[in-house]
């Protein structure tokens, strides 16, 4: 959503005090040819965005920020590329001491039901941070109003465990592999089924800054 949006929808949340977002742009392995998406499912403790297609996604608190990236956030709207890509451990030893491990672990955990596996490092990887985005994100099937959202997407790459991601969670379900190719022309056309057939066509969107940030990021390896 652009940055248009009324003043009231954006009631104490500005472009200068946005809540701050970890997005993960999960890919099945190496090949970067299928990433991991989710259909939002509402939760109390998780409210925003049920039935949108997104990458796995959770808020950290706005303290956080500087530790995870280099410089000020960014205070216009849009996807800032990042070309350095210093890649952090996933569920290796010591990956708590790390901030942008330790948050991601913390997504990967609430989010996708990971908590076992990476306790007994049964499912690892690599991850970098690939985008920093800034702007107004509405809440298209939800009763939340629209707020302003500084988000850090970071390129996941399994090394172990990827089978280990559960089909539905309490905050995703389903959970799909779809072809990373495809994101762009299921995002500009608003059409979740370019990358899975099997959905609802009438139930679940593809939308949202993650989305976004996400098609940014697999389009510029390309």
């Amino acid at each position: 959503m652009s940055a248009d949006v009324s003043a009231e929808a954006t009631e104490g949340v500005t472009a200068r005090n946005p809540v701050c977002v970890v997005s993960s742009i999960i890919f099945r392995d190496d090949t970067e040819k299928e990433i991991l998406l989710g259909v939002r499912q509402s939760s109390p403790s998780s409210p925003r965005h049920p039935g949108v297609l997104s990458t796995p996604t959770m808020r950290i608190p706005a303290r956080l920020y500087p530790a995870l990236a280099v410089g000020d956030p960014p205070d216009q709207p849009g996807v800032t590329l990042l070309s350095w890509r210093t890649a952090v451990p996933i569920g290796a030893p010591r990956t708590l001491a790390e901030p942008s491990s330790f948050a991601l672990e913390a997504m990967l955990t609430r989010k996708l039901g990971l908590a076992d596996a990476l306790t007994m490092g049964s499912f690892s990887g690599e991850a970098s941070l690939a985008a920093v985005s800034l702007d107004v994100v509405d809440d298209p099937h939800g009763e939340d109003a629209a707020e302003w959202t500084l988000m850090l997407s970071y390129r996941i790459i399994p090394n172990k465990g990827v089978d280990l991601i559960p089909k539905y969670t309490k905050a995703y379900s389903p959970l799909i592999w779809g072809p990373a190719e495809r994101l762009a022309a299921s995002y500009f056309g608003h059409d979740a089924l370019v990358m899975d057939e099997s959905l609802d066509p009438f139930e679940v969107c593809i939308a949202g800054l993650c989305i976004r940030s996400a098609v940014e990021v697999i389009g510029s390896d390309h």
